[in-house]
This record gives structure tokens, C-alpha cells and sequence, in this order.
């Protein structure tokens, strides 16, 4: 008959747990960066889209409006019921292939070079960086984002506009039938300097806007990792 082995004993001879360490994780590439920031952007901007069509068959409509003509619509919801009546589901997400591009290519820049640009305006040796710098830093990528994805903004308008039936005295009917096919007449009817009209007002308006959002987003953020245990990833 064996003899039972002390609790003592059995404690002795248990080998010690390994210990856990818990690092944090790489920062990201600014080629992640770029990557995860326009990926984001161009699903969201599925979803966001009919909205975005409201918006512009509106703003068009209004300037119709301003020299005489009867408007199509009474109010948004009408605008979304008329829209989806007379052309459906595609007319609602009428130029989304050109938004998706146009979103990846904007927040590529204008989110995906915000952390590296703030690196380069404050040493993060030095600790946190205040807040003017986020606001530089988002001014500036906001300004290149417009820059880049100025054509993209405006074929995309363009292509909001284009309708059938009863919805297509909303707006100028270019007839595109595609990004390429309206980049291409775009520069061959209007030049290069036709394809960055409104490009002032788009810099302002994304620099305005990058510089409230990023900078808030990167400090709240940056409180939450170092507070409140939260930890950084690329999701």
C-alpha cells in the first residue's frame, strides 16, 4: 500500500508556472497604415452612399430651382423614394465605384499618413504631443487628401447627377459610364485645370475637418492606451 505524499511535498515538486509576459504590438507600417485607413473607408462609404446621392440631387436641384425651374423633389425623403421609384437600388448608389476609389485614395492620405506626419512635427521621445500639432498634422494631410482625390470628387458629383426618367432634370447629364471614361473626357474637354474646380473649397473643408477629427481621435486614443489598459492593433 503506497503512503500518501504530503500536500507540502507535492507543492515542492511542482514545477513553477512559466511566466506570462504580455507585450504590446508593433506599431503598424505606414504601408499598413495606408492599407487599413482606405479599406475602412471604402466599406464605409457602401453604406453611406444613397445618402451621399440625396445630398447632391438636392444641392443640384436647389441651384435649378434659383433659375425658375419646378423642383423634382419636396424633401429629402421624397428625393429617396423618388430616386429609388423611378431607377432603384442603382440609382441610389449611382457612381459608387468611383466613391469607393476616391474614398480609398483619400483616407490612404489623409488618415493613413496622420501618425507618421505627427511624428515627424513632434519627436515621440519627447511624450505626448500637444494639441495644435494633431490640428497641424490634420491640416496638412487633409489639405493633401483634397489635392489627390480633387478629380475624384468631382467625377463622382457628376455621376450622382446622372439619372433617367423624370430624375434626370435634377442635374447636367454627362453620360459617364465609368472612372476611366470620365477621367479620360474630363481631361480631353476640360484640361487638367478642369478636373481641380472647387479645389480650394475641398482643402479647406478636409483640412477644417481632418484637423478636429484626427487630432481628437489620436488623443482620445492615446488616453485610452495609456489610462485605461486598452490595447493598440490594427482592428
Amino acid at each position: 500500500m503506497t503512503a500518501a505524499v504530503p500536500d507540502a511535498k507535492l507543492k515542492a515538486l511542482a514545477l513553477p508556472a512559466p511566466a506570462v509576459t504580455t507585450q504590446p504590438p508593433p506599431p503598424l507600417s505606414v504601408s499598413h497604415g495606408l492599407l487599413y485607413a482606405g479599406i475602412a473607408a471604402s466599406v464605409a462609404v457602401t453604406v453611406t452612399h444613397p445618402a451621399d446621392t440625396v445630398k447632391t440631387r438636392m444641392q443640384l436641384q436647389g441651384e435649378l430651382v434659383r433659375q425658375g425651374a419646378q423642383p423634382r423633389y419636396s424633401s429629402t425623403l421624397d428625393c429617396f423614394v423618388g430616386s429609388y421609384k423611378v431607377e432603384g437600388l442603382r440609382g441610389l448608389q449611382r457612381g459608387l465605384p468611383t466613391a469607393i476609389v476616391r474614398e480609398f485614395c483619400l483616407n490612404c492620405v489623409r488618415v493613413g499618413l496622420f501618425e507618421p506626419v505627427l511624428a515627424t512635427l513632434h519627436d515621440p521621445e519627447r511624450g505626448s504631443a500637444p494639441m495644435h500639432t494633431r490640428f497641424a498634422a490634420g491640416i496638412l494631410t487633409g489639405c493633401c487628401g483634397a489635392m489627390v482625390t480633387n478629380p475624384l470628387d468631382l467625377l463622382k458629383t457628376r455621376m450622382q447627377a446622372q439619372a433617367s426618367g423624370e430624375n434626370a432634370m435634377v442635374g447636367h447629364q454627362h453620360g459617364y459610364t465609368g472612372v476611366f471614361d470620365g477621367i479620360r473626357r474630363m481631361v480631353t474637354e476640360e484640361g487638367v485645370q478642369g478636373m481641380y474646380k472647387g479645389v480650394s473649397a475641398s482643402m479647406l473643408r478636409l483640412a477644417l475637418g481632418s484637423a478636429a477629427q484626427l487630432s481628437t481621435y489620436s488623443r482620445i486614443k492615446e488616453w485610452a492606451l495609456t489610462t485605461q489598459g486598452a490595447k493598440d492593433g490594427p482592428l
